[in-house]
């Protein structure tokens, strides 16, 4: 039991090990550093915002000359993490990318918020988002005039070796400039099959021991 307990613990460690290491896969995932100036700023196709420029604007899946993003502040609210967004219809449809560097092979969870910009059509917003050669299309339909709900959206995939890959967020909107919007990035690491089970595994080991502790106790009250 006491190789269970401590493969208990290493596993625990590790996997609050890997996590801390993905949170930081994802640069200026919550668009937050800096934070946008007042209410939003535009940044137009070709540019770059966010601390060491890591965020590169595109133009979408729609090629046109005046593509471009709106980083948000107080314009709207925060995603549940605290974080600030992007509008992908600037002036109108454009994207955003961010070369990402994976130090280990595996599977891993791209998760973000999604939510349209209500203020004009079309009503129902279209983004394409890919990583690491897996590839998602979502839609968001905004309802009334109020700003919302954010809607937490996740892709699985896989990382067949250490290396460099694109993560993307594309406006797939024909055009407008009220667009799809995105917010709190993150990359995460899935833990294996065998992990979980080992993990599983440990505490039932922890369970045991502590109930044998207390059986002879309850035996002497008794």
């Amino acid at each position: 039991m006491k190789h269970l307990l401590a493969a208990a613990v290493a596993c625990s460690f590790g996997l609050g090990l890997a996590n801390a290491n993905a949170s930081m896969i994802v640069a200026d995932g919550s668009f937050n550093d800096p934070v946008a100036g007042g209410i939003f700023q535009t940044y137009s196709a070709g540019t770059t915002f966010g601390t060491g420029n890591v965020w590169l604007v595109t133009n979408g899946t729609v090629n046109v000359n005046s593509a471009s993003v709106d980083e948000i502040g107080s314009y709207w609210p925060l995603t549940p993490g605290g974080s600030n967004s992007v509008d992908l219809d600037g002036n109108s449809p454009g994207g955003i990318a961010q070369t990402i560097n994976f130090a280990a092979a595996g599977n891993y969870v791209l998760s973000y918020y999604l939510a349209g910009n209500p203020d004009g059509g079309p009503s129902t917003k279209l983004l394409n988002v890919g990583v690491a050669g897996a590839t998602q299309s979502e839609s968001y339909t905004t309802t009334s005039a109020a700003f919302g709900p954010w809607e937490l959206e996740k892709i699985f995939f896989n990382v067949a070796a250490p290396g460099t890959t694109t993560l993307s967020f594309q406006s797939a909107d024909a055009s407008g400039a009220y667009g799809p919007v995105v917010g709190q990035v993150s990359i995460s690491s899935v833990p294996e099959p065998s992990t979980w089970a080992m993990m599983i595994l440990g505490f039932f080991g922890i369970g045991f021991m502590a109930y044998r502790r207390k059986s002879p106790s309850a035996f002497r009250l008794a």
